[in-house]
């Protein structure tokens, strides 16, 4: 049984990588590809891979965030704009619960 599934896991990649897409039609190729991408995710989530490519990407986008809210609110300070970045901030850490300030103290 588990030799069957070898073989089938070899075959189906053999099927889905080894075709040369360039020289299909474009209606073929499409086929193909959404085979890979099929295959890609089914075999990610039987190694348990998937789950972790997730979260690094949400680690890395919010370690891209929050500078960039950072140098937003440096650069808002000293204009109009102070008000609504404080209110923007309000919102958004209303989101987090219980531990979020309930007015504008000093940002």
């Amino acid at each position: 049984m588990f030799d069957e599934l070898i073989k089938l896991r070899r075959n189906m990649h053999a099927a889905v990588w080894a075709v040369d897409i360039t020289r299909l039609s474009t209606i073929k190729a499409t086929w193909v590809r959404l085979a890979r991408v099929v295959y890609t995710v089914v075999h990610e989530i039987a190694d348990g891979q998937l789950n972790l490519r997730a979260m690094s990407l949400v680690y890395a986008t919010l370690l891209a965030l929050v500078p960039l809210l950072a140098v937003a609110s440096r650069c808002s300070r000293p204009s109009k704009f102070t008000i609504s970045w404080t209110e923007f901030y309000l919102a958004f850490l209303r989101h987090a619960g219980t531990v979020a300030p309930s007015s504008p103290s000093r940002f």
